[in-house]
């Protein structure tokens, strides 16, 4: 995924990609963001196969674990900027 955003880049699609960003709050949840032309960002939240259930389902998505689930967090990054992206890859999901 990341080396796509990089493509992105290369065709002055995006201007800019960092990977985990250091700020704990704007790194829950997500694994990179991209700021596109525009100035919008896109947080992105990449997850591969899980052994969990037969997937990623919503539910495992929603599952808390130590008071945090992995959907909760993306969601927050919705609201750090008022265009902001969120993009999930869930890998095998159709």
């Amino acid at each position: 995924m990341a080396v796509d955003q990089r493509l992105r880049i290369i065709d002055g699609i995006a201007i800019e990609l960092t990977l985990e960003p250091l700020d704990r709050d704007e790194s829950r949840g997500i694994e990179f963001q991209v700021v596109v032309n525009d100035g919008a960002i896109e947080y992105w939240s990449v997850k591969r196969q899980t052994t969990v259930a037969a997937g990623w389902t919503l539910a495992a998505l929603m599952r808390r674990d130590k008071g945090r689930s992995i959907l909760a967090d993306l969601l927050r990054q919705f609201g750090i900027g008022s265009s902001s992206t969120i993009v999930a890859d869930l890998g095998g999901l159709p």
